[in-house]
This record gives structure tokens, sequence and C-alpha cells, in this order.
């Protein structure tokens, strides 16, 4: 429909208008309140007999009563059906009275439609006390607004209602294959064409079941989004609903909301547009600017999203003024959070300011602007202690005002700042108390975005654990949840991680190569650092050193990318044969920035690497001292293969440091704990070449202190296991 026509339709005094009423009376509400009248008698009925009504037949009754009045109108085919499924089956003898009056109202002339809903009898004695149904309640309400409209129709109109109950009815028994007794031989010669255009005229959606079906599906796509409609089927009932109702700008908002999570983006903003043109129009005054700010504020959301940073400014500039002429004071704190989203990179944790919590209306927005300065101060490197000070802040105002989903993102960001800092292991215990909560508090929400940052820290974890099996069967389970964008964004990056890493670990390239191009299509910078760690492990140094003075280069780099960075180049500068003279400047700058930033596990692996490169440069007793720092903190929180490859540095640290060929032996002997859990954890990891590695540092030092026994005990177990696993020579580094 054109703006022309719908202007015109708002203006029922035009020549042209198309004016309908909002909820035009339609055959489908004539059958729904047949149904209640014979429901009514038959209970009646039982009572007169002194018999009370079947209960399970009244439940069933009224289940089926409530998904009729709320969902549009359906023909009298489906109808039947519901009525006879074996879900809402309702009772034999109220099925065939509620048929036999719908066959005589077909069958008889208009006369028997006034007889059956006159006003001042049949309505009143439906809404009575004695008949149970309150006049003030969902089905009273829905029959006073059927009689209301009923009484304001002409007599043209309630011709044209009559033929089309007739032919809805007739329609309707000829889809399921009934002959309808007692139909009149008149009824077959209704005139098509005059009820094909009266029922144009009636509307399949009215506005309050519109209303409730986009509230239940905005609701579901924003908490639960695989209990939504499929896109296609959504996008269907709304155009259904625009359709019947055009100027209801709430149905193209939740077709906006359709478009995002298919990634349609051009369609998601022509759809936006047509939202903001339906608020002013629906005002019925040209000069009401209700609305327009949070219109501004969506279009700047969007651009946001998408990185377009000036048209983003532009338009929260815009929300901003409108708020201010409005006085929302609650869309103004909206539009400072999303200012501060867009200034992330250069905008401090001081400068967002935090709304008063005394009123009331700004507990969400106060709540939701400590946890967004949370994650600034944590991402800029604050102080540990007072991040965590400052997000008790949220959790009092959430448990003060029952806002359980706030309590549980805040949960989430608990366990994301826990990762961060390099306790992962707090960091799953709390990912895993956060499913736990969700079950118990919320659980028929449980597909929002918190779940899916937990699941993923959760398969994160397993998959440095070397648990491969149950970190996949954990990102599928968060596939079938959240199978759409923008939620589906952060199990796809996960699951390219651990992909990436098992394939660093295993060998296998092409897989690795395939998962970094994934990646860097979700995010670039970590798409660019794991195609590093991928060249690095794979000999490519120089490639490696490139695509990371590139990404060094870059400006604006949050803190945990450029120490990751750095500690990248470090490796990539590193040989077996040969250390460049500018490792050392790289970790020192590294090791500076993390213990800035408190990262202390980046703290950890850069001291580890600099142990690797004292040993290798001959500093042995330096390399030891070094290595003893590192190991716990390493041992409590890092992934499996940081624990075998810190064992092994470990044990040559060790032995290097030791002088004598009895005392080597002897320390040798008590690393071998350590060593042969670090082969384990190879093992467990398929990294084959590491184990090989290993078997070759013991045999060849079993042969430096001239134990020949030994030393052919570990080359036979290197040669047994080359044949097992067969693998490329230049790969046995068990350091990376």
């Amino acid at each position: 429909m054109d703006n022309r026509r719908e202007l015109e339709a708002l203006d029922p005094s035009s020549n042209n208008a198309t004016y309908t009423r909002v909820d035009a009376l339609t055959p489908h509400k004539i059958a729904i309140v047949i149904l209640i009248q014979q429901y009514l008698k038959a209970k009646q009925k039982a009572q007169d007999s002194g018999t009370s009504y079947p209960a399970q037949s009244r439940r069933k009754f009224c289940m089926v009563l409530l998904k009729l009045i709320q969902l549009p109108d359906m023909s009298y085919k489906d109808l039947y059906s519901t009525l006879t499924s074996s879900k809402y089956r309702i009772d034999t003898a109220h099925l065939v009275d509620f048929e036999n009056c719908m066959s005589n109202l077909v069958s008889s002339n208009i006369g028997c439609l006034f007889d059956l809903f006159d006003m001042q009898s049949a309505m009143d004695k439906i809404l009575s006390e004695n008949s149970g149904v309150s006049q003030y309640g969902v089905v009273g309400l829905y029959i006073r607004r059927v009689a209301v409209t009923l009484d304001r129709m002409t007599f043209p109109e309630m011709m044209a209602l009559h033929r089309s109950i007739i032919l809805y009815y007739e329609k309707g028994f000829r889809s399921l294959g009934i002959c309808p007794s007692g139909k009149s031989a008149n009824s077959s010669l209704v005139d098509n064409h005059i009820v094909s255009k009266e029922r144009n005229n009636h509307s399949k959606w009215s506005v309050k079941q519109a209303e409730l079906f986009i509230l239940q599906q905005s609701l579901l796509l924003e908490s639960n989004q695989l209990q939504a409609l499929p896109p296609m089927e959504l996008q269907s009932r709304i155009n259904e609903i625009i359709e019947d109702n055009p100027l209801l700008s709430q149905a193209h908002f939740l077709s906006y909301m359709n478009y995002l999570r298919l990634r349609d983006f051009f369609s998601a903003l022509d759809v936006l547009h047509r939202t903001f043109d339906r608020n002013p129009v629906q005002t019925l005054n040209p000069t009401e600017t209700r609305g327009f700010q949070y219109s501004s504020l969506n279009l700047a959301i969007f651009h946001t999203q998408l990185n377009h940073k000036t048209l983003a400014e532009k338009c929260l500039r815009e929300c901003i003024m409108l708020s201010q002429q409005a006085g929302d004071k609650h869309c103004l704190e909206h539009a400072n959070a999303w200012h501060c989203i867009l200034h992330s990179d250069s905008i401090k944790p001081s400068e967002k300011t935090i709304p008063d919590d005394s009123d009331l209306a700004m507990t969400l927005p106060a709540s939701l602007s400590i946890q967004f300065a949370v994650k600034l101060a944590a991402i800029s490197g604050y102080k540990p202690h007072t991040i965590f000070e400052i997000l008790l802040k949220s959790d009092d105002l959430n448990c003060r005002n029952t806002i359980s989903e706030l309590a549980i993102s805040a949960v989430a960001e608990r366990a994301s700042i826990w990762s961060l800092y390099g306790k992962n292991e707090i960091g799953s215990l709390y990912s895993q108390l956060l499913l736990r909560l969700y079950q118990i508090w919320t659980p028929e929400n449980g597909n929002n975005e918190a779940i899916c940052q937990a699941l993923c820290l959760l398969a994160l974890w397993l998959g440095t654990q070397g648990e491969y099996a149950l970190s996949a069967v954990i990102l599928q389970n968060a596939s079938i949840r959240f199978p759409r964008d923008p939620v589906a964004r952060t199990w796809m990056t996960c699951d390219c991680y651990v992909t990436i890493a098992q394939a660093i670990h295993t060998g296998k390239w092409r897989d690795g190569n395939e998962s970094c191009c994934q990646l860097s299509l979700l995010d670039e910078n970590a798409g660019i650092l794991q195609r590093a760690s991928l060249f690095i492990a794979r000999g490519n140094l120089v490639s490696a050193q490139k695509i990371l003075d590139k990404i060094l280069l870059k400006r604006n780099l949050e803190p945990l990318v450029y120490i990751r960075a750095l500690i990248l180049l470090a490796h990539s500068q590193i040989s077996r044969t040969q250390i460049s003279s500018q490792v050392v400047d790289t970790l020192n700058t590294a090791l500076t920035h993390a213990k800035e930033k408190y990262l202390h596990h980046e703290v950890s692996v850069i001291n580890m690497i600099f142990s690797h490169v004292l040993l290798q440069m001959g500093m042995a007793r330096r390399a030891f001292d070094v290595m003893q720092t590192c190991l716990e903190p390493i041992y409590s929180n890092g992934s499996i293969y940081d624990k075998a490859r810190a064992s092994v540095l470990f044990a040559r640290c060790t032995v290097a440091a030791t002088e004598g060929k009895e005392k080597k032996v002897e320390k040798i002997l008590d690393c071998m704990g350590m060593i042969t859990e670090a082969i384990f954890f190879f093992k467990k990891l398929e990294a084959h070449s590491k184990v090989k590695d290993v078997y070759v540092f013991l045999a060849t030092f079993y042969h430096s202190v001239g134990m020949r026994a030994e030393r052919n005990r570990f080359a036979y177990k290197f040669r047994q296991y080359d044949q097992d696993f067969p693998t490329q020579t230049e790969y046995l580094s068990a350091f990376y």
C-alpha cells in the first residue's frame, strides 16, 4: 500500500477513503462467539440435569478459546481441525451444537443473524454473573468488542457479513469433504464478487492480535531466538499484519529485527525508515514529535554496528536534541551509552556518566551503564579490585529491583573479566554458575547473550584442556540455541579459535588456514593473530613478522591484542639455530605493558619465553630462576599445552643449570614425573611432533652422560612413535 492510500485511510471524510474499522467483524469472529454461546448452553444443561460439566473438557475449551482469541482469523477448515485435534478436542455434544448453530445460520436468512446477536438479550446473557464469563476478562472484552461493532453496522454491512459467513462455511466444508446438512438451495448462488469485495475490507489481523503477536516475537528474538518463528515464516506473518494494519509501526520494527538476524542490512535499513514514516502518521498531528528520538536512536545503533561512525554520530546528535525537547531522560541515557560505545577506543571509563539510581525509572539504565563502564575499565587496564567493587553496585541495583536478566549479565561479565586477567579456572567456574542460575531464575528465557558467552567460555576452556569432543558438543549446543546474528558471532568466533588451536597442535594446516579466513571476517585483529600463530607453527617466520608488523602499526589497539601481538612477534624472532637481537626488546616491551594492565597470564608466558631465550644464550642459571617464577601461574590457569611446554622447558633449564653428570642424572630423574605428564598432555592434544621432540631431548641427554641403555630406550620409543605417527622433522619443537 502506497503512502497516498495510507493517508486516505486515516480520513473517513475523504472521497477516495478506504477507511475500515480497526476491529472489523469477520465470519471467524462470529464463529468464535457462537462457540462461546454453545459452551455456556452445554454447561447450563449439565447443571440443570444435576451433573457437572467435565473438568477436562472445560480445561481444553478454555485453552483453545485463548488460542483462538489471540491468533488471527483462520478458515473454517482450520477452526474445525483445531476443535477436533487431540490437544484441544472439545466435548462432542458441544461440537455438535456448534455445527448445528452454524448450519442454521447459513441456511436461514439474515434475520437469524439479528436474532442471534441481539444486544439487549444475547450479549447481556453471556456476560451475566451466572454464566461465569467476566465482562472485564479476556473473553468478556472480546465479546463486548464484537457486540459494539455489530451494533454499529448498517443493514448493507450486515448483508455483506451474512454472505461472508455463508461463503466461509461452505468453503470450509468443501475442504473437509463434508456436505453440510440443511443448506438452502439458494446458498450456492452467492455473489462471489460482492463477497470477495466485502472480505477485502475486513482485517485478518486485529490491532490487539497484531500487538500481542509483535510483543511475543520481539521478546523471543531478544531473549530466546530458538523459540521464535523461523525468519521466512515470521516475515510472512509480518507482511499479513502490515497489509491489514499498514500504519502499525511496531510491525515494521519487528520486520527490521527479523532482517537483522538474517544480516540483510539493506532491507533492514529500508524497513527501519518505514518504521519512522509510520510513527508521525499514527499520531494524526503533524506537530507531534513524540517517538522521533527513539527512531533516531535506533538508526544510530544500526550505523554503529556497521561501524559507520559519521552517520551514527549525526543520528545520536539528533536523538539527543529531540530527547531534550521532549524531556526524555531515559532516551538521553541510552544515547549516552551508545555514544560511549561508538567512541570506546578513545573514551575513558571515568567519562562514562552513571544515571541517578534514586529514580526508579532510571535503575535499568544505571545498571547497564555500570556494566559498560566496568567493561571499558577492564579493557583499559584498571586495577582489578576497583573494577569488581564498581560491579558490586550493579549487583546491588539488580537485586533490589529484581532485574534478573542484568544480574545474570553481571555474572557473565565477571567470568569474562577473570579470564581476561588470566584466571581461567575461576572464569570457567563463574560460567558454570551462570548456567545453573539461569535454570533457577529464568528457565523460559535460556537463550540470551549471557548464556552464549558462558557456553563459549566453557568451550574455550575445554578446548585448552584437550577435551575437543566436549568442546564440540558445547559449541553444537550453542549453534542450535543461537542460529542467528548477532549472538551467533560469539560461538562462531569461539569455534574458529578451537579449530585453529587444534590444527596447530595436530599439523592440519589447511583446516587452520580455513578457520583463519573465517575468523578474519568475524574479528579482523583476532584473525591476523591466529594466522601469525599458524605461520610460526609451520616455521614461516618471515610471513608471521610481516603481518604482525602491520597490526602493531594500527592505532588504538586493545591492550590484550597489542601484548599478544608482541608475544607472537617475539616467537617469530626465535628459531632453533639463532635468536634475533630484537627479541629481548620485544619481550621487555610486552612485559612492561602486561604488568601495567594486570594481565597475569601474559606475564607468565612472557617470562617463559624469556627463560627459553636465556637458555639458548647460555645463561642457564638465570633461565632457571626466571622459569621458577612463572611455573605456578601456568600450572594454575594455563592450558595443558602451556603446562606441557613449561614442564619440558623447566627440565631443560634444571639440567643445564646443574654441574656434574651424577647431579644431572639426579635432576632429570626428579623431573621425570613432569616430563611424563608433559608427554601425556602432548598425546592428548595429538601434538605428535612435540612428543617426539621430548624423546629426542631425553635420548640426547642420556647419550651425553654415557647411559647407553636409557639412550637406546628413548631412541626406540622415538622410532616406534614415529612409525605410528609420522611427521616432518622441522616441526620437532616442544617449545612452539
